[in-house]
């Protein structure tokens, strides 16, 4: 990609990205908000190794936190949907902010994204690998690595707090009482903010 429309594309993905609500973890599974994080990942995804540098520089706290947000949610929501794509999407977002976090915070959300390629059968070698040529440093990439060569202990997601729950419209990851699991996590996905996330993700996480 030119570098000028690389930061055409950075600044409108960063400015919608600014504008994500706090309480966006809480919202009905997929919203609007998903698919402006969606716009990040695929900008991700095209970039050189050097713009991808300049895109994690310019996430602040608020983005960081956004980004985990969304990668939470597609760890829901790709065994809802039965998307590789999705949790694909959920492995970008963990990726392009793991630079900027205690690598404890990475396995958590890594953790969740193992448990539902697994639900769905699929081959996490491969997925895992395929997060792992995406990395923009070897810290960030041994840490995705040597998550799959953890033993089962270390993947095992009630050890870091959470549980899986089936609420009324599929698969809930919980770390808090079950009794005050936000409605939003409840209600059914809109089908047309699915297929905007599709497309969002774009040809290069579908495949």
């Amino acid at each position: 990609m030119e570098d000028d429309q690389f930061l055409d594309r950075l600044k409108t993905a960063v400015d919608r990205i600014a504008v994500v609500p706090r309480g966006y973890w809480f919202e009905q599974l997929p919203s609007v908000h998903d698919i402006s994080v969606a716009l990040l990942c695929r900008i991700y995804l095209d970039s050189s190794d050097e713009q991808r540098k300049t895109l994690v520089s310019c996430l602040d706290e608020r983005a960081v936190s956004v980004c985990l947000g969304f990668a939470d949610r597609m760890a829901m929501l790709g065994a809802r949907e039965k998307s590789e794509a999705m949790l694909l999407g959920g492995l970008v977002a963990t990726v392009l902010v793991s630079d900027l976090l205690d690598p404890r915070e990475v396995l958590i959300v890594l953790s969740i994204l193992y448990n539902s390629s697994m639900r769905l059968g699929l081959d996490v070698l491969r997925l895992f690998g395929a997060a792992a040529e995406l990395t923009i440093s070897e810290p960030s990439r041994s840490i995705l690595l040597g998550y799959l060569q953890s033993d089962g202990a270390g993947r095992d997601i009630t050890l870091l707090g959470y549980h899986e729950i089936e609420g009324p419209a599929g698969l809930i990851y919980w770390h808090g009482d079950p009794l005050r699991i936000p409605e939003g996590l409840k209600k059914p996905a809109d089908q047309g903010l699915v297929d905007a996330l599709m497309i969002s993700l774009g040809s290069e996480v579908v495949n």
